[in-house]
């Protein structure tokens, strides 16, 4: 039986197997260990954000698939906010909007 998956190993976990990517080299990609990757894929919800670029190389994501791994790693913060606060909760979500619908390009002129 398999263990339940992290959100990032929903996402991650099939898709590199589709591709024939291994644990161990998709980890030896990130510069990570394979308990490392295995851990935030079946038990931890928390994963850099450097990971998502490497990852996203690797596995040659869309745009689409991009910004969805990026949700993923900003839910975290966003679920560790407290439900008391709904208007910064609210601008957070506005801004993952607002950041999937700008090019990489203006992206990175805002930063």
């Amino acid at each position: 039986m398999r263990n339940q998956l992290t959100p990032l190993g929903n996402f991650l976990r099939p898709r590199r197997e589709k591709l024939g990517v291994s644990l161990g080299e998709m980890a030896g990609k990130l510069k990570v260990s394979s308990a490392r990757l295995s851990t935030a894929e079946i038990q931890s919800d928390s994963f850099p954000f450097d990971w998502i670029e490497g990852i996203s190389k690797s596995l040659e994501l869309t745009p689409k698939e991009q910004a969805e791994l990026r949700a993923i790693h900003d839910q975290r913060y966003l679920d560790k906010l407290n439900t008391s606060q709904p208007k910064f909760k609210e601008l957070l979500h506005e801004i993952n909007q607002l950041k999937e619908r700008i090019s990489e390009e203006g992206f990175d002129e805002l930063r």
